[in-house]
């Protein structure tokens, strides 16, 4: 008798687990992109590849700073415009001023982009 109430036990489990595991699926297939976004990627120091001493850094509050190679420095605030566009704000001698990067493409430690159709590249500083 113990042996029919075990055999029992054993089969409704094994019924359970086969109902279970063909019953339709009721959560969403995970859909998207799996690469990080401008917004993630752009954050870090970037170095001109045409300009040595030139720099600009990316914070993830949405400021830079940046300096040339003649020694200026300048800061501000970056907006993402789109999915590969940014806008830099900032104040000159008093005055506002704004650039758009376009086209911006990072890969590894490299990131292209244009300005006012110019073509430019930076390379992730270490």
């Amino acid at each position: 008798m113990r042996f029919a109430s075990t055999l029992h036990a054993v089969i409704l489990v094994f019924a359970i687990l086969l109902g279970a595991s063909c019953s339709k699926r009721t959560e969403e297939p995970l859909v998207g992109q799996w690469a990080n976004t401008i917004e993630e990627d752009i954050i870090g120091k970037w170095t001109d590849d045409d300009d040595e001493g030139s720099l600009i850094e990316f914070f993830s509050d949405n400021t830079f700073r940046a300096a040339d190679s003649m020694s200026d420095q300048f800061s501000g605030k970056w907006t993402k415009v789109s999915g590969d566009e940014i806008k830099i704000d900032t104040t000159t001698s008093g005055e506002p001023e704004s650039a758009l990067y376009q086209n911006i493409e990072i890969s590894g430690s490299k990131m292209t982009f244009s300005v006012d159709e110019v073509e430019g590249s930076y390379t992730r500083a270490k």
